[in-house]
Formats: structure tokens, sequence, C-alpha cells
């Protein structure tokens, strides 16, 4: 018996089982498989021999085809088919079904340093190749397989896998596609299959979402069995040894409420969204100036400020999916009172109708400073004696700095408020010294740079 009958693993099998997750269901699904390689025929290396992190996921726009032989994506040849040419037919699913099956491949491989595209790298790239479309029978598999892959107990450079999209058993969604990715891609980096049900190398169903797991595991389709490369596998460790740890964006955060930079009142609401495309939010904490409001487990995602909250406030929020994954985003606001109907309490300014600190409080709005990074607005801009003053952006004809002040154009797009400044033309109109002041102060702001970012106060 070949090594390529002796590891064709069968096509479609039907057994109860009980998953190492918990009691699972048993589903007639497809199998994905993969065949041993001799080594005449591929660039096997152990363990961290990969020449390139890019995988293609190929959807065969037009057709695509692959030929026996030395294992190169660049060439379309592959130890997986019998001798011949095959054509493979295209993806058959739709453009919005794609690029929700190439997020979910991003979001499997998204721990790890590899780079996940649908852009042919070409014949001079090196890369890993996954066709995602055709059928089994395309390229002289029987019914029922699901997916082939090449494999040694490394990494097999340039190597094609087959995803076989096209098939009915595939037409309940994408999830299913996207799992069959991960294993065929992984095989060729020398996993095998596992007997662990949160696991994409796995062949065991109804415990959701899979990921690669950060455990160490059997090997076995059915039931657990001797692994063939190793003791037993960590595919996460495997994956994260051969190609290095990725970015990890984990969760999208967006805050609904306040908007960044705003100027919000006490005990304002904070509210934020999230998700995950593929693992979902497990919590999301919100944090306020660094201390902890609360965690909350399901949506709507909505905290209220703690009492006292005052002045310009960061609000993070951290979210964390089903993997563990943990990302996070910032923002800050100033928190202070209208003064719309009123003028604002002592040690405060109306600026844009809202009360800001003044200069009785270090980096308040006219206090005396050196830099930028000393001001709450990071805003020190200097008249023509270089004596520097915090200042805020403001748009010309709006009436929003405070009294005494205009809005003064500063060059570059950018208007601050200055004293002696008429408010309508954004022109210097110092009572002092009308024309030579403006001068002085207009070649002091050019150089001006705005972050919108604050410092607390």
């Amino acid at each position: 018996m070949s090594n390529a009958e002796r590891f064709l693993l069968p096509l479609l099998v039907l057994a109860p089982y009980l998953a190492q997750s918990g009691e699972a269901k048993a589903e007639a699904r497809p199998v994905t498989t993969f065949e041993w390689v001799d080594s005449s025929m591929a660039d096997i290396a152990e363990p961290n021999g990969h020449t390139s992190k890019i995988i293609f996921l190929n959807r065969c726009e037009g057709g695509c085809t692959i030929s026996r032989g030395f294992n190169d994506s660049r060439t379309n040849r592959s130890t997986i088919v019998p001798p011949g040419t095959y054509t493979i037919s295209e993806w058959n699913k739709g453009d919005s079904q794609w690029e929700d099956l190439v997020s979910c491949v991003k979001a499997l491989y998204d721990p790890y340093d590899i780079v996940i595209t649908d852009v042919d790298p070409g014949s001079s790239v090196e890369h890993f190749e996954a066709i995602v479309a055709g059928r089994a029978n395309e390229a002289a598999m029987d019914q029922g397989v699901g997916g082939v892959a090449p494999f040694s107990c490394g990494v097999i450079n340039n190597a094609i896998t087959l995803n076989f999209a096209n098939e009915n058993f595939y037409s309940q969604g994408i999830k299913d596609i996207c799992e069959t990715v991960g294993q065929e891609t992984a095989h060729a980096f020398g996993l095998e299959h596992e007997y662990l049900c949160t696991d994409p190398m796995t062949y065991l169903s109804g415990c959701g979402y899979k990921w690669f797991q950060n455990e160490n595991a059997s090997c076995g389709e059915y039931s657990p069995a001797s692994c063939q490369c190793r003791n037993n596998q960590n595919s996460h460790r495997l994956l994260e040894d051969h190609f290095g740890v990725g970015p990890n964006p984990g969760p999208n955060l967006t805050f609904v409420r306040p908007e960044a930079n705003s100027n919000v009142s006490p005990n304002f609401v904070i509210e934020v969204s999230g998700d995950d495309y593929y693992y979902g939010l497990n919590n999301v904490e919100i944090l306020v100036n660094g201390q902890s409001t609360g965690t909350m487990s399901s949506a709507p995602y909505i905290f209220n400020a703690p009492e006292g909250t005052n002045g310009f406030t960061t609000i993070e929020v951290r979210g964390t999916d089903a993997r563990g994954i943990t990302s996070e985003k910032e923002i800050e606001v100033n928190v202070g009172e209208s003064c719309d109907a009123g003028g604002c309490p002592t040690g405060r300014v109306c600026f844009n109708n809202f009360c800001i600190a003044d200069s009785s409080t270090p980096g308040g709005f006219a206090a005396s400073c050196d830099s930028d990074d000393t001001c709450n607005s990071e805003i020190c801009a200097r008249d023509e004696d270089g004596v520097g003053s915090c200042t805020e952006t403001c748009e010309l004809d709006k009436g929003q700095c405070p009294d005494g002040y205009g809005c003064l154009k500063a060059g570059g797009g950018t208007n601050v408020c200055w004293p002696g400044v008429t408010e309508d033309t954004g022109c210097g109109c110092s009572s002092t010294n009308p024309g030579g002041g403006l001068a002085g102060l207009l070649l002091g702001l050019l150089g001006l740079v705005y972050q919108r970012r604050r410092r607390h106060s």
C-alpha cells in the first residue's frame, strides 16, 4: 500500500462520538484529508523552514488549472492530483460571500504572522495557495471530499491546497468552507487531524466556532489516536513557532457616544458597539481615566460615567473575544457644564458654549505655556515676543471664543482663539498695536501643529 493510499482517509464517516469539549452530535459533513508527499516532490523543511508568509485564496475566476508535479503554487503544480492537468471551476457563491470567506480566514490566522490575500502574488513570489472553488470530481477526487492537502511533518513551501467550495454540502454558509480552508492550509504546515472539537484540525462538529487551540491534544478523527509526527499536537503553538506572533487585532470596537473630543455633561452615558466577525465578544470593559467602571457580557454595552468625573477625561474600551484576545480603543472628552444659560463657575471660562478650565488651572485656557504638551488642548501659541499662551482651535464667524478673544487665522488652515481679534474676519485688532502685533503673531503661529489628543486637567 502506498503512502497516498494509506493516509487518504475515508471520504465520509458518520459515527456517534463524545467530543472533548462535551457531547456532540454526529453530523453528515464534508471530510477533508491530506496526502503524504514524497520528499523528492516538495521542498520540505522542519520545523520552521517557511520561505513565505502569504496564503493566497484563489477563487479561480474564469477557472484555474492544476497539474501533477513538484509542489509549487507559482507553476500550478501539486502532488495531490493524479497525473494530468485539471480545470477547477470558479467560486459560485457570489462576491458578498467571498468577502465573508476572506474575512473569516483572516480571523482564523490573525494570531500568527501570516498574510491572507485574494490577490494573486504572481509567479515570481513564493506563496501558499488555497484554491477555494470547484468540485471534487474536477480534480479526480471521489464524491464527498471537501478538501485535500499535501502533507509532511513540516512546512511544504509553495503548497497548493484544494477546498471544493462548490459542492452542495457547502450550501448552508461560509463557516464550514472557512474551517475547511483552515484545516487544509494547516496540513501543508505539518499539522495533523486532532481529536479536539474546538480546533479546525478536527473531524468533530457540534461545538460552535473553531480556532487553533493552545492545548496539547490527541490526534485522530473520530477517536483519539497517536500523532504521526509528534507525541501530541498543539496547533496554536506549532503555527506560532512556524510563523511568529501576528497582530492579534481582536474585536472591532466603536464608540457610539460620546464622540471623541466632544464636550459632555457630568454623569454622561458611554455606549460602545463591537463585533468580531468570527469569534464574537465575550465581554466589554469600560475604563474612565484608567479606572474600571464595569464589564458587560452582552449588548447593548451602555455604561454611566462615574460620579465626580470632570475636566478632560480619557475613556477606554476593552473588548475580549472567545479566544481571549483583547483589543482596545480610547477617546478623550471634556466633562463640564454648558454655559448657554449663563456664566461659568470660578476657574472655568466659556468656550464654544461649554465651560472649560481657565488660566487658574495649569494647562487651562490662556494659561502660560512653554510647549504644546503643557496645554490641555496641546496648543501653545506664541506672540511676537515669544510669550506662550494655551489656546483652542475655532471656526470663523461662530462666536466660539471666550469674551475678549476672537478667532484668528493661524496658517495651514488652522484657526485659534486669540485676544483682540475681530471675530467675523479673523483679523488681528490689537488695541495696543493693531498692525505690527498681528504680523508678529501670525509668524509665530505659522508653525503651529495641531493635535486633537488632549491631556488631562
